[in-house]
């Protein structure tokens, strides 16, 4: 079983990998698309252990609220307990570790499959007014990010500290933070929905190794994370309501789901015996007590298949769609709640903050804290819905061959009782079974070759702009240019000003269509009536330039009521560009007199986020003190060796000269500098770790950060087990395993047992010429019995010289299979008597010991021991 600081610090080692490059960080949210009811450290730990796990829950879970049993043998994932089992290590087994308890299986989560594609996606569609998926999850995670802004920017401050992010502007630092929030969570949602890498662009992560920090890293996975959570309440409310449509007749669907639950069970051959027994009192503590035996290190499993779609032909069983005036109460108003929809009790407070791992990583109260109530997983959603057991009514597609009876989805009620609990009428049913019978036979886009989107239709996209504000006057601007930069800077220019996402567009002919950016470049789809595919064109971001170019060369990008706001949007840029340089102006001035003044050379302003101010060291010599001044960020920084340690912001470039520079003298930066310096070392000072003995059952790392379990503690020895080989012991003397504990930073915690003071082997008694000196009597147990009994175990150590064990030529190893357990149980009890012995001080192995241990042969070919039914090796068994 594994030990909770052992787990915990594969979560920081987890953290740290999931962030490293924007591939880990893409693989790890193909994982955490299926684990966001739980926290962001958890993600990362289930994705080191387990990354294709689904479905995770612990056994008390699978057990009671689900109706499956965990198979024997399954492989629990290691993750941090939260509220009651805080400080303790949870087990989560995956669906595919488990199997249903006969009929009584229930449903669980949601899932997108080909017959509740479509009507999910018009729901959806409705409701955000978008035309597909990746537009629809673009717009919820835009939301999010929009409702909890002023929270996301407040945890990001806290967090940016000591990461490469926070030598970017602020303006940068935030939509940097924003941008992979958005992309982080639209493609969870994908790959939850089955549309894979398209969804975002190869370069969506590419600053995720800005955020190279734990608390970086943290703020950003908890945010993605929240994020996930509020995307998947919404469309999972939408699927299960979509689902419920098609439970018509509650009897011969819940038959279906019994069937479906005994096939696997038969499929599978699972019976009372493959399953491992859960908590007999609904306490998770004994919940794990039960499955211990399957607690080991996971391994990777495949991701799940998705179901295959079930045909079915039986009067009342097909799935139906309700009908577009039953819409509203489809999904309710305003959408179906959150919390209830994620299994999320409300109330909790756990989208109020972000989540660290322990107190070392606290934040602020608004920006959150360590792990506690106020951070639990979410449980397992057991509502009825799609699940693996079951016989799925979204499973269910149409066939054009069956012929659709006028009772369908009715059953036998009457028509009054149907329509007195808003069942459709037949033929609504029948009319919505027909419309979604085309959807089927969607197709993806193709390429247009100017048939469809001509010329025209491209120079009005074009003429629109960025789609942000004042962004068609930027583009006018940045072509007007007399001399422009280079073609690949041009396109670079035009890829940030546009950003990543997109919008709806109707053509000059009424058609509709979507705009959308990414770091491939422009592309228009225009959508195709009927059954036939959409239509696109892609213009690469160079294609783009070159066109714009063109059209503000030629005077035909803004018309006349533009080119009115642009000439007094130019006006007043210009005076915003003369007012800037104006406050630099007079900082470099300032900045000049003061190293005039000072005797200092002459300023370098080459880069005016780094102009040097003063350049010394401490009063001991031994830090160099550099500070400098930063005219974006309005601050002058100081800087210890080369690390930051404090910094001074201003309200303006020109508060910066005025008030920080013009009437200081170099030697008060320096004062400053070395005042920050011991500030900061103060402030993060490692703290002293308080050590506890070295006590029995203790794990300790030791050479090659190999562990050890501490077995017993002898006067002269510390015995260890080794963690990997229990089989083999291991006895090391004090004095060397102190320096082994001691180099090991894991060890830091524990303290070695002291050594045991013993008189000097120089000093002797004194004795009287002609006196007899006899032995005095001694009491059980007192001072002298022990000085004795040490001095015995010294001769016997120095009489002992241990040698190596040389087989002889000819062994004579045990023949039988009795010969072979006798063998083998003579040596396991001779061993735990040299362990003991050793303990307690005494000598290793001698020679006739080494002989009965090299007799030992293992357990391959004596199952018949350790049967309890087979009589002819009872006393075996017994002994055994």
């Amino acid at each position: 079983m594994a030990n909770y600081q052992n787990i915990l610090r594969q979560a920081h080692q987890a953290i740290a990998d999931v962030a490293d490059n924007a591939d880990s960080w893409r693989a790890f949210l193909r994982s955490a698309a299926y684990t966001t009811h739980y926290a962001f450290p958890n993600q990362a730990l289930i994705y080191s252990q387990r990354p294709g796990a689904t479905m995770l829950a612990d056994i008390d879970t699978w057990n009671r609220a689900a109706g499956r049993w965990v198979n024997r043998g399954a492989r629990g994932v290691a993750s941090l307990g939260t509220g009651n089992m805080a400080g303790n290590v949870r087990y989560l087994f995956d669906i595919k570790d488990t199997h249903p308890a006969g009929k009584a299986a229930k449903p669980l989560g949601w899932q997108i499959t080909d017959a509740n594609r479509y009507p999910t996606l018009q729901a959806l569609q409705e409701k955000h007014n978008a035309e597909s998926l990746p537009e629809i999850f673009g717009l919820q995670a835009a939301l999010f990010v929009a409702q909890h802004g002023k929270q996301l920017d407040a945890d990001l401050q806290n967090a940016v500290i000591g990461s490469t992010l926070e030598w970017a502007k602020p303006q940068e630092q935030t939509a940097i933070f924003a941008n992979l929030i958005t992309q982080s969570a639209v493609y969870m949602a994908a790959v939850r929905c089955g549309l894979g890498d398209s969804a975002v662009p190869q370069d969506a992560f590419a600053d995720i190794d800005r955020f190279d920090t734990e608390s970086a890293v943290l703020a950003l996975g908890n945010a993605v994370n929240r994020a996930g959570r509020q995307m998947f309440a919404e469309i999972g409310a939408v699927v299960k309501s979509i689902d419920s449509v098609a439970k018509t007749q509650p009897k011969q669907y819940d038959e279906n789901v019994s069937k479906t639950n005994q096939q696997e069970v038969q499929d599978h051959g699972y019976d009372e015996s493959e399953r491992v027994s859960g908590a007999q009192d609904g306490n998770e503590g004994n919940a794990q007590t039960a499955g211990r035996e399957n607690r080991s290190a996971a391994g990777e499993v495949p991701a799940r298949e998705p179901l295959p779609a079930v045909r079915q032909d039986a009067a009342g069983r097909d799935a139906v769609q309700r009908p577009e005036t039953d819409r509203a109460a489809l999904l309710g108003a305003g959408g179906a709640d959150h919390h209830e929809a994620a299994g999320q009790q409300p109330g909790t407070g756990q989208e109020q903050r972000p989540i660290g791992l322990d107190g070392a990583h606290e934040q602020s109260a608004s920006a959150g804290s360590g792990i506690g109530d106020a951070h639990r997983d979410e449980p397992v959603n057991t509502e009825p819905t799609t699940a693996e057991s079951e016989l799925s009514p979204s499973a269910v597609s149409v066939s054009d061959e069956i012929e659709l009876p006028e009772s369908v989805g009715r059953g036998n009620l009457a028509e009054e009782t149907a329509a007195a609990i808003g069942l459709p009428a037949p033929e609504q049913q029948q009319e919505t079974i027909r419309q979604l019978q085309h959807r089927a036979s969607w197709q993806p886009p193709i390429k247009d070759d100017g048939t469809h989107i001509d010329e025209q239709d491209i120079v009005d996209v074009l003429v629109m702009g960025s789609g942000f504000c004042e962004g068609r006057f930027r583009i006018q601007e940045f072509f007007s240019a007399t001399v422009l930069p280079t073609v690949k800077e041009q396109a670079d220019w035009l890829k940030k000003e546009y950003g990543i996402g997109g919008r709806t567009w109707d053509f000059r002919d009424g058609e509709r269509g979507f705009l959308d950016y990414d770091a491939k470049g422009l592309r228009i789809k225009r959508y195709a009536s009927d059954n036939a595919p959409d239509h696109f064109r892609l213009l690469p971001w160079n294609e783009v330039a070159r066109r714009l170019h063109l059209l503000v060369h030629n005077d035909k990008y803004l018309d006349e009521n533009n080119k009115q706001g642009y000439e007094k949007w130019e006006a007043e840029q210009k005076a915003k560009r003369d007012a800037r340089q104006a406050e630099i102006d007079y900082a470099e001035k300032t900045i000049a007199d003061f190293c005039e003044r000072e005797g200092l050379g002459a300023p370098d302003y080459s880069d005016l986020t780094h102009i040097d101010l003063a350049y010394s060291t401490t009063g001991d010599g031994e830090h160099e003190i550099q500070v400098y001044a930063n005219f974006l960020r309005n601050e002058i920084v100081y800087l210890v060796d080369g690390s930051f340690v404090d910094s001074a912001r201003f309200d303006s470039t020109r508060a910066l000269a005025k008030e920080g520079i013009e009437d200081v003298e170099f030697s008060q930066f320096i004062d400053d500098a070395e005042a920050a310096y011991e500030a900061y070392q103060e402030r993060y000072k490692p703290k002293p770790v308080e050590k506890r003995p070295l006590a029995t059952g203790d794990t300790v790392y030791l050479e090659n950060d190999h562990p050890f379990t501490v077995e017993e503690i002898g006067i002269f020895d510390v015995h260890l087990r080794d963690e990997d080989f229990p089989l083999i012991g291991r006895a090391v003397n004090r004095g060397e395993f102190a320096r082994l504990l001691a180099a090991n930073p894991k060890n830091n915690a524990l303290a070695a047992p002291e050594l045991p003071n013993l008189p000097d082997a120089g000093e002797a008694a004194e004795v009287v010429e002609g006196e007899v000196l006899e032995p005095a009597e001694e009491s059980s147990g007192g001072f002298g019995e022990q000085v004795l009994q040490a001095a015995e175990l010294i001769a016997l150590k120095e009489a002992y010289e241990p040698n190596n064990y040389i087989p002889p030529q000819d062994p004579v190893p045990p023949r039988t299979p009795r010969e072979k357990f006798a063998a083998n149980i003579t040596a396991i009890r001779t061993l735990k008597s040299i362990e003991k012995r050793m303990a307690d001080g005494g000598p290793h192995a001698n020679g006739e010991e080494q002989e009965i241990l090299a007799q030992y042969s293992g357990w391959g070919g004596l199952s018949d021991a350790f049967e309890p039914n087979k009589d002819s090796w009872h006393s075996e068994y017994m002994e055994r």
